[in-house]
């Protein structure tokens, strides 16, 4: 019996080992193989051996070569309706129109407020009344991490904002009256919506808000015949950006058309074809010849004194009124829509709407 075991343990231990010591291995014979350089016999009337790359629609493709750093494509961010509401910008307030009653209002309000807390301020809401909501201060320059060291080792901090809204009822639906204060060393000053370009964007963005929170609540069963709503002329993506509706019957060629019979818009051909608010003659250039002023302190109050001629190598200090805008027709399913390029400006989407608006008022 103990022999028996004895043998079979020798014959496992065999097997188990892969008989490596009978079975010669030939797992590696790949690497000194040789090619056979026999050539294959074909029969007649075979077609050429061609061994080749098939691209797919290869003669379709302009270029093969890599041009760059490989970008996968993605679906366009399409321009989407708002509700008609009416924006007034004037001096240091903004009024807007709701069709909606007062708590709906104080609701979209508040709403749109949270949307702006953060990590530091979670309530952004001060106070909230009936009739009156006022948020906290609101620093609107985003900082990094050094920037915000920099500024509690200094005690340099940027400006922050303080909103009022004010609501009232206007016929069937309510107004909100916004203002802002600027917060800079324990002085409170109104702000200039005309002038303040950040502050203002963040009026547009609540605007924009509340007028798709509209649009929403018009869809629903309990809301249809209630809300008398129409669409506004202006369409926004999701980035923020504006375009103008021309309708489903608008000919793209005729662009040049309806842009001079526009009163408030001129077209400029140089030094590349775009809109304007100003003629071409006043559309600030690069390369243009400007002065190169100083202030100077004088019994009068403070002035510039010219010290010579420079040319203009960028437009970063040209205000928006002197520049040319590209311009083009883009075409989605609901119709055409005149589109104004704005990304060479600090808030492309407050210009798109400033410049699109003039269409409106």
């Amino acid at each position: 019996m103990r022999k028996y075991a004895v043998t079979t343990i020798a014959f496992m231990t065999l097997v188990i080992s892969g008989c490596s010591s009978i079975v010669k291995d030939h797992g590696l014979d790949y690497q000194t193989a040789k090619a056979v350089d026999k050539p294959l016999d074909l029969p007649e009337g075979h077609e050429p051996v061609e061994d080749r790359l098939v691209i797919p629609n290869e003669d379709q493709v302009l270029n093969l070569d890599p041009t760059g750093e490989f970008e996968a494509p993605r679906a366009p961010f399409l321009y989407q309706p708002i509700a008609d509401v009416p924006l007034i910008l004037n001096g240091t307030t903004a009024r807007l129109e709701l069709p909606s009653d007062m708590l709906r209002a104080k609701s979209l309000v508040t709403s749109y407020l949270a949307t702006l807390a953060t990590e530091d301020m979670l309530d952004v809401v001060q106070s909230s009344g009936d009739e009156l909501i006022i948020s906290k201060p609101i620093q609107l320059e985003k900082q990094g991490f050094w920037r915000r060291t920099w500024s509690s080792i200094t005690r340099l901090y940027p400006p922050t904002y303080q909103f009022e809204f004010s609501l009232s009822e206007s016929g069937s639906g309510s107004v909100i009256t916004i203002e802002g204060f600027t917060q800079e060393n324990d002085a409170r000053e109104p702000i200039d919506l005309d002038e303040d370009a950040e502050p203002t964007a963040l009026v547009l963005e609540a605007w924009n808000y509340m007028a798709r929170k509209v649009s929403e609540d018009s869809v629903l069963l309990s809301n249809q015949g209630k809300i008398d709503l129409s669409q506004s002329a202006l369409w926004v993506n999701q980035k923020g950006l504006y375009a103008y509706y021309l309708g489903k019957q608008f000919d793209p060629s005729e662009i040049d058309s309806f842009i001079r019979s526009q009163p408030e818009f001129y077209l400029v051909e140089e030094p590349q074809k775009g809109l304007a608010v100003v003629p071409s003659e006043e559309v600030a250039r690069v390369g243009d010849v400007v002065e190169f002023t100083v202030p100077v302190k004088a019994q009068s109050g403070s002035k510039q004194m010219k010290l010579f001629n420079v040319y203009r190598r960028n437009l970063d200090d040209v205000e928006w009124t002197k520049r040319s805008y590209p311009y083009e027709v883009v075409k989605q399913k609901e119709g055409y829509f005149l589109v104004v390029d704005t990304s060479a400006l600090e808030l492309p989407g407050l210009m798109s709407y400033r410049l699109l608006s003039m269409l409106i008022n």
